[in-house]
């Protein structure tokens, strides 16, 4: 259910969107988008609708501040809406048809101060209670719900400001634009707390029955990967410096902005040197600038623009510009990629299927010169655990932590495909894997799925991209955002064409930030039957990753089946990668 203003009402409506059975809101699902109405919307006294005076009609969303779906409050198996009106609450008792019942007002008149959150039956007495966060002190209050003289909730009862207990506080308006609750999501049986912060990360705090608070320690949900946050405003002089996982950003003494590496090397700079007494900057705007030391002559900047923006140096190395919606603008293009230790070089790792049946991923460390050290095995499992022929694999850093790791596309015998990750850590070594996506036979075929990675929403994490050549002739590319886990959220589609416009078998494809924007591309090397050959960029897009087909690149001479898979690289140092 959404509240959205309609520009040529002047008014907010009430829609509500149909599940279509995989947890995800549709638009074309069933009945689709359907809008929500009430009996007696206005004063009309040609339909009868007057009332007290004072009295404006029942349509109180039109200028809400907000909605709450509290599920079944008044127990007739249909759910109902509270809608926060100025000062006011109004309780709408739900029916099976498009149109809400005459609304009941919640008691108290100092609603505005608060955000108000639905957690459930807190008390086990059998009817709904709420939270309240007051705005500005950033306090949790609760507020049970009492029976009327029916015995069924009376939601008057909430408003009474004697009956409210404090049981949190921290979280205002200004720190967490969006708080919510949907109940119970750890498991324990204990109503949680959720809030997405200001630069969209999303985080929670687990419910408790005993202390000081009622919450425990926040813990992240979704959203940016850890890392140093430059924030608007921000002045770097000579000398000063961020520091984070895989990478530090400094200003140096002489001019140069540049980011090295823990292996010390220097990994991407301004190239601004011999200009000392020089400063960074992270204006307000969002534009990252080297200016000479009289604060006015640009050296060189990021040329990216948005309110608030602000910058972030990443875990994993990278430095990303993001707008107030954290959306990235622009990249350092300095991850290290493939580093499986955290010691700032690139090393290589190898899936082994021993004769026996038992398998085994091995480490290649590097040593500071670039060669390998002996190899070890970071992971291994006995013999029939595994079967490497069904499997499909990819690397990347899919939790943000600056440590390489492995996912794979795993194609059961009887049907279904599951994907599951290998998290890396310090020592070189892998965690036990987990499965976080799964489908039963006749969904995916194993087969047909082609799997690369890379940070397609520029979140700081790793995604995968499975290239689907289906049986009818169409192909189409799938996302799987990685979450904070490093598991993998349910795929959408983000691009698609139609039987006989693709031959996906004549490709060769490569993943890179291929316009320096933060967010990886997939690059597509094409071999036509005539042997004229063409690179086709698909670029991504905020704020999901979504995947757009470019127009081509050049043609070039060559036979596709004699190519080779390309491999991205920074060749200039400026992030652009190629």
């Amino acid at each position: 259910m959404t509240l959205e203003y309609d520009t040529v009402s002047k008014r907010k409506h009430l829609w509500t969107y149909p599940n279509n059975g995989l947890g995800i809101a549709t638009t074309d699902h069933q009945e689709g988008k359907q809008r929500l109405t009430v009996k007696c919307p206005v004063v009309d006294e040609d339909y009868g609708c007057v009332g007290e005076p004072g009295w404006t009609g029942n349509d109180h969303w039109s200028n809400a501040d907000q909605i709450i779906a509290p599920g079944d409050i008044n127990a007739d198996g249909k759910p109902d809406l509270l809608v926060r009106q100025g000062k006011l609450l109004w309780a709408y008792f739900g029916d099976f048809t498009k149109r809400l019942s005459t609304p009941v007002l919640v008691g108290g008149t100092d609603w505005d101060q608060f955000t108000v959150l639905a957690p459930g039956d807190l008390n086990d007495d059998g009817l709904a209670d709420l939270w309240l966060r007051h705005k500005s002190s950033g306090d949790i209050l609760r507020t049970y719900g009492k029976k009327g003289s029916n015995g069924l909730l009376d939601p008057t009862t909430w408003g009474s400001s004697t009956d409210r207990s404090k049981i949190g506080t921290g979280v205002t308006a200004a720190a967490f634009p969006e708080v919510g609750s949907v109940g119970d999501f750890t498991g324990d049986g204990v109503a949680d707390l959720w809030a997405r912060k200001a630069d969209n990360t999303m985080v929670g705090w687990p419910g408790r029955t005993t202390g000081s608070t009622l919450f425990g320690s926040s813990f992240a949900i979704d959203g940016a990967v850890g890392g140093a946050r430059i924030p608007a405003g921000t002045t770097l002089t000579g000398g000063q410096s961020y520091t984070s996982r895989s990478a530090k950003l400094t200003m140096k003494d002489d001019g140069d902005l540049e980011i090295t590496s823990n292996a010390g090397k220097r990994l991407w700079s301004t190239k601004t040197a011999g200009n000392v007494g020089a400063k960074a900057v992270m204006q307000t705007q969002g534009n990252l600038v080297v200016y000479k030391a009289d604060g006015t002559t640009v050296l060189w900047d990021s040329r990216t623009s948005g309110a608030e923006g602000y910058a972030v140096l990443q875990d994993r190395g990278n430095l990303v510009i993001h707008n107030a919606k954290g959306q990235s603008q622009w990249s350092s293009g300095t991850v290290i990629r493939h580093d499986y230790n955290g010691d700032g070089r690139s090393d290589l790792a190898d899936w082994y299927d021993h004769a026996d049946k038992s398998d085994s991923i091995h480490n290649f460390l590097t040593n500071s010169d670039g060669t390998f050290k002996n190899p070890f095995a970071g992971w291994n499992v006995p013999a029939d655990s595994w079967n490497a022929e069904l499997m499909k694999r990819t690397t990347g850093d899919f939790n943000g932590d600056g440590i390489g790791d492995v996912a794979a596309v795993y194609g059961y015998q009887d049907g279904r495909v599951s994907l599951w990750t290998w998290l890396g850590n310090t020592q070189g070594r892998y965690a036990a894997p987990f499965e976080s996506w799964k489908v039963p036979a006749g969904n995916w075929s194993f087969k047909r799925m082609r799997l690369n990675s890379g940070d397609f929403n520029g979140d700081g994490r790793d995604d995968v991209a499975v290239w689907y050549d289906y049986a009818d002739g169409r192909d189409a590319l799938w996302t799987f955002t990685a979450n904070v886990r490093g598991g993998f959220n349910t795929p959408f589609t983000s691009w698609a064409s139609p039987a006989g416009s693709w031959t996906a078998a004549r490709d060769k494809q490569v993943t890179g930030d291929f316009n320096g924007d933060g967010r990886d591309d997939l690059a597509v090397f094409h071999g036509y039957s005539d042997g004229s050959n063409k690179i086709f960029t698909f670029i991504t897009a905020p704020p999901v990753g979504s995947i757009t087909q470019s127009a081509p690149g050049p043609a070039a001479p060559g036979a596709v089946g004699t190519a080779q898979r390309s491999m991205p690289a920074t060749l200039t140092g400026t992030g652009g990668t190629t």
